[in-house]
Parts: C-alpha cells; sequence; structure tokens
C-alpha cells in the first residue's frame, strides 16, 4: 500500500513535512483495517527540488494498521533524512502487507476505536474524523527552528 504527497512549492517547513506524512499514514492505515491488512515494513521517500531522492526504511516490532504506531515509525523515519535545510517537493510512504492480521489483545482498545472512526468516515466523508495535527489551525508540537 503507498500513499503520496507532492507539495504545490518545494518545501522547506518541517512542520509541513510532519502534517503530510501524518495525513500519508492516517490515509494508509484507514486503507489497511478497511482491507483487513497490516503493515510490516515502513519506507519513505523524500524527492527534493533537483529530482534526488532519499529513502529510509524500518521493520515495525508486530505487523499493524494502528494509526498511532505507523505515524510514530513514519515521524522517526522523518527525523533520521535530516531535512533541516532541504526543499521537499513529494514525500511518499509505501508500506508492505504480510500474509496475517495480528491478534494482540493489548491493542483491541484503540483497534475498536479507529474501527468507530473509520464507520464516522464512511457514513460522513474522510474528513470529518482525521489526527488533530491535521486539523485546520492546529498547532504543531514541532518547534520552529531559530
Amino acid at each position: 500500500m503507498r500513499a503520496g504527497h507532492r507539495f504545490p512549492t518545494d518545501e522547506l517547513d518541517p512542520r509541513a513535512y510532519h502534517r503530510a506524512l501524518t495525513a500519508l499514514a492516517d490515509q494508509i492505515t484507514h486503507r489497511l483495517r478497511r482491507n483487513d491488512e497490516t503493515a510490516s515494513t515502513l519506507t519513505i521517500t523524500a524527492r527534493y527540488a533537483d529530482q534526488n531522492t532519499t529513502t529510509r526504511s524500518r521493520t515495525l516490532p508486530q505487523p499493524s494498521h494502528h494509526g498511532p504506531t505507523l505515524i510514530t515509525n513514519g515521524l522517526g523515519l522523518l527525523a533520521t533524512l535530516g531535512l533541516q535545510r532541504a526543499r521537499v517537493r513529494t514525500l511518499t510512504l509505501p508500506t508492505t502487507t504480510p500474509l496475517q492480521l495480528s491478534l494482540d489483545p493489548a491493542d483491541d482498545r484503540a483497534l475498536h476505536l479507529e474501527a468507530a472512526v473509520d464507520r464516522v468516515r464512511a457514513r460522513f466523508g474522510p474528513t470529518l474524523a482525521k489526527p488533530a495535527v491535521l486539523a485546520s489551525g492546529a498547532r504543531s508540537r514541532i518547534p520552529e527552528r531559530t
């Protein structure tokens, strides 16, 4: 499964990277749950203004379709890219999917909540429920560089 984001202009703001990656992970987890699939490996690719790319991958400790797990790991990968002054044109977030869903009971409450959010999105549209950082006017928790 794959999701990508092309910035309208070459982007320098780390907060924009954070928001884009959160949105990509949210899209992927929604599709994974809808298809009863999980992700076992997460990869991030950044394409820069000069058309060069950088790719990083991480195998998850346990296959998951849990939103916060993919968002946290995706942001960890984003941090490894070292994009302090890079002009990023696109970010893509592909995953690899194992054959079987994990049955870890520790994730049950969060997975039930995400299933309820999926039903709300199916009924009222995909933009009604989303991570808080993607809400309009939301402030990012990433500190501004001085």
